[in-house]
């Protein structure tokens, strides 16, 4: 078509198409990314190179794949001969990378090297990819937008970097972070988010003493809400030990989901992880198709309130005396419509 204005060039287009590039030109800049090992065959030693680098489950990606497409993932050595085999039918090379299940990722939108617009992208539900495809059709999971100021620095700067190496142009870069350190793209979190298992009641109990003095949960009430439907218990995991949780309750006669509670580990606080578990339980408000969420929090909680209000959430109201020691609450509130 002609008499189109673009923002893009050829060149960019296609560093950004090429997998192959961007694990060269990452590698290059020392932009931390997943480990990755390109192959061209499926012999022996291939397979074992990629058993003893990379190790199982692994990510097969071929190099111009997009939107989940292209993209698989094997459990074993049998799966991995195979579907290399098929997918090196199509394409000369094959990136194969280490794989982390991780509930979101950012995509920062960068035009002419300035941040322009922040984005987190969820899996789809039940599913290790923003989309799944298969023989019923295609399946995303949701996304949460907002201005790029409330953006963790650290993730802006890594995207930032690597859109270095791309062009001036406008790009969507994919990052995942941790409480330590961004990477661009699939890279491990130190921090894992996902639903709290009945037998991590016992260690999310320890979490409530170690975060709370007054109003704990009490092991009962944990495992109630572990068996409850009505209600989603969200952790936050440093190599498998909780660091913080996020309980959200729902019903069908609420207009707006209710964040029971939230707690975040001492040495975990500032690190972008409460932030990362709200993010969670406004994605299930979200799906569950609730016009909002709302909370309580110490009125002399004055972090929370900051985190909150970062989050998008208002003042709307004060609880006297709500809490066992006689503080009050004050009444904040998050609307979707």
């Amino acid at each position: 078509m002609e008499g189109l204005v673009v923002i893009d060039d050829p060149t960019s287009i296609l560093r950004c198409c090429n997998k192959v590039y961007l694990h060269e030109n990452f590698r290059r800049n020392r932009i931390s990314a997943p480990k990755t090992v390109i192959v061209s065959t499926t012999c022996r030693r291939t397979l074992d190179d990629l058993e003893e680098q990379v190790g199982y489950p692994l990510v097969l990606k071929i190099p111009n794949g997009s939107f989940s497409r292209g993209v698989v993932r094997v459990e074993n050595r049998s799966q991995l001969k195979e579907t290399l085999r098929r997918m090196l039918m199509g394409s000369a090379l094959i990136l194969a990378q280490e794989y982390f299940y991780t509930a979101y990722d950012w995509r920062i939108g960068i035009l002419n090297n300035r941040p322009l617009y922040a984005s987190r992208y969820y899996m789809s539900e039940g599913h290790w990819q923003i989309y799944q495809h298969d023989a019923l059709g295609t399946k995303a999971g949701s996304f949460t937008t907002m201005a790029s100021y409330e953006v963790p620095r650290s993730v802006l700067n890594v995207a930032l970097k690597a859109a270095k190496g791309i062009g001036d142009g406008l790009y969507g870069i994919d990052v995942k972070q941790d409480g330590n350190r961004t990477t661009r793209a699939e890279r491990a979190l130190m921090v894992e988010y996902g639903f709290a298992l009945p037998s991590e009641c016992e260690a999310i109990a320890d979490l409530e003493k170690k975060v709370f003095l007054h109003d704990r949960l009490s092991p009962r009430q944990i495992r109630y809400h572990l068996k409850n439907d009505k209600a989603r218990f969200c952790l936050a995991r440093e190599g498998g030990i909780p660091v913080g949780y996020g309980l959200l309750l729902t019903n069908r006669r609420w207009a707006r989901g209710r964040i029971y509670s939230l707690a975040v580990v001492q040495k975990w606080r500032g690190r972008g992880v409460g932030r990362g578990l709200l993010s969670l339980l406004e994605h299930y408000a979200r799906q569950a198709e609730l016009h909002g969420l709302s909370l309580e929090v110490r009125r002399d909680n004055g972090d929370a309130q900051a985190l909150y209000a970062i989050c998008g959430f208002a003042l709307v109201g004060e609880k006297p005396g709500y809490y066992s020691d006689g503080e009050s609450a004050l009444l904040m509130r998050k609307d979707f419509i």
